[in-house]
């Protein structure tokens, strides 16, 4: 394919499949100088209506970046003809289909299956959700890691026809997964088939309840949970990783605004670009969909590296945009915060601004910042605005409690880093406790770091060590980083009132010396007491 049908900014195309909705093509992308892969629909689109549909499945596509088990949409558009195309990530790994010939272990089928619940879980949680609508093996990537990652999103429907609905996604993933332990179709071959399944605690019923003309479960949350159920039942010896927790944040709508159009390189004398040109340039680090003259759809502009030196950062909030509800990552992880509709801006413009009384104020990222059973450190400037409650300043989720909590704590009246050393309800819980009294109305810094050499949490106030505490056991929390709020018994507490600030992550302990230069280098910044709240 070449000329007219290739979205602009692509070139070296090869056709790798072709499927009932789109064609699958290798690509290199022009300016992010990597390759791709391009799916070009095989429905055209016809008028505003449809264009403007399509912006929308666009930018809900792009919210789908951040899941470990989901191959990113980076952009899209619509060619001169009139089809529309997504990028995505090459993914690197073997289709599932191609693992399921060679017949996996039962345990690793189930695991696949499993970790596939979870992300379609989370991407159904989404706002607007995210429906895949046709779930096969051959959607499926397995990496050289293990990881399964599903590609080939719904295509985009012409506005009022029927899409997706959840329930399919479901029964489509209970069909996998009958297909993966017994290694033929639904309904199967009898007898042989029934013990494969029975041979796990609760299959067989799961299946019975999903795989029937009136599925009694049509909700991926509850079954990735039942099938965690049977995983567990069975006794594994591998542990799965931690579901994400419930509650998911709704990615922030695209704004609008008034772009400069032009016609990209390759569409001279082509049809007129005033309802076709749409092209977004996340690679890059900001994006934009042209539809029409006069207005074009924009995801937030995220800088991809800081003014100044990130460091090795892996995570890093400046909190400077003042407006909107994202939060760019400058350390070019690309891990960014939505704030919820309970959370805003300092006066000054300069700060994340959280109300405890609002339920739902805090930012959530987009994916962990760190692993907590391995050396990180976390800090943040931060603003107390009152001594009433407990204020979660950030925190990481995992499936029932937190891996870390950075916190102010009623009840000691002090700063505090808890660590749990089990995801579960009621859990032992290791902490540090600073000496230094928390004021209100003043800017602290705050870090918290775990050193896995010496199994040693430590929390420091302004650049100072103040409390350290042992941490002898372990263990990962996968949910994603949160500011104002922290994830405890399957629960959200502890909403912080004040303020946020300069945010950062670290997959190692640093030193106090280095904790201590960055304190002083924001010091300027966050004078104390505080100004301009």
């Amino acid at each position: 394919m070449a000329g007219i049908d290739t979205p602009a900014g692509y070139t070296r195309l090869d056709r790798v499949r072709t499927g009932a909705d789109a064609d699958v093509y290798q690509a290199w992308d022009e300016r992010a100088g990597r390759w791709a892969m391009l799916r070009l629909f095989h429905r055209f689109v016809a008028g505003r209506a449809e264009e403007a549909a399509f912006a929308t499945h666009v930018a809900a596509s792009l919210g789908l970046v951040g899941n470990a088990s989901i191959v990113p949409v980076r952009a899209g558009g619509i060619t001169a003809t009139g089809r529309p195309w997504l990028a995505l990530d090459r993914a690197e790994g073997r289709l599932l289909s191609e693992v399921l010939r060679d017949g996996p272990p039962p345990a690793e089928a189930l695991r696949l299956v499993t970790l596939l619940a979870d992300a379609l879980t989370w991407a159904h949680s989404l706002r607007p959700p995210m429906l895949h609508g046709r779930i096969r093996a051959e959607h499926v990537v397995v990496s050289p890691a293990g990881i399964p990652m599903i590609t080939d999103f719904s295509a985009p429907r012409p506005p009022g026809a029927p899409g997706p609905r959840p329930s399919g996604d479901v029964t489509d993933l209970a069909a996998l997964l009958f297909h993966a332990l017994t290694g033929n179709p639904w309904p199967g071959r009898g007898e042989p088939d029934d013990r494969a399944i029975a041979a796990w605690p609760g299959l067989t019923g799961l299946l019975d309840e999903v795989l029937t003309p009136v599925p009694a479960i049509d909700s991926m949350a509850v079954f990735a949970a039942r099938l965690r159920q049977v995983w567990h039942a069975a006794d594994v010896a591998d542990p799965l990783p931690a579901a994400p927790p419930g509650e998911i944040t709704p990615a922030a709508p695209p704004e609008m605004h008034k772009p400069d159009m032009h016609k990209p390189e390759g569409y001279a004398g082509k049809r007129s670009l005033s309802m076709l040109a749409l092209v977004a340039l996340l690679p890059l680090g900001y994006g934009a969909v042209h539809l029409f003259p006069d207005k074009a759809v924009v995801p937030p502009l995220c800088a991809t590296t800081a003014a100044g030196d990130a460091g090795s950062a892996v995570l890093w909030w400046p909190a400077d945009e003042g407006t909107g509800t994202t939060v760019c990552d400058v350390s070019g992880s690309g891990n960014r915060a939505t704030l919820s509709t309970g959370a805003g801006w300092s006066s000054a413009g300069a700060a994340m601004r959280f109300t405890a009384e609002a339920a739902g104020g805090h930012a959530s990222g987009l994916a962990p910042a760190v692993r907590t059973d391995g050396s990180f450190t976390v800090m943040a400037w931060v603003n107390l605005g009152d001594t009433d409650g407990t204020h979660g300043v950030l925190s990481q989720p995992g499936t029932v409690s937190s891996g870390f909590i950075l916190k102010y704590e009623r009840a000691t009246d002090s700063w505090r880093l808890t660590m749990p050393q089990t995801d579960s309800r009621s859990p032992v819980v290791d902490g540090a406790t600073s000496t230094t009294r928390p004021r209100i109305d003043t800017w602290t810094h705050l870090a918290a770091s775990f050193d896995t050499a010496t199994r040693k949490i430590t929390i420091f106030v302004d650049g100072v060590a103040e409390d350290s505490a042992d941490h002898p056991v372990g263990w990962n929390a996968t949910g994603p980083v949160q500011a104002g709020r922290a994830w405890y018994d399957g629960v959200w507490s502890d909403r912080f009132h004040g303020a946020i600030d300069d945010v950062r992550a670290y997959r190692a302990a640093l030193p106090e010396t280095g904790i201590a230069e960055i304190a002083a280098s924001g010091r300027d910044e966050h004078p104390a007491p505080a100004d301009g709240l």
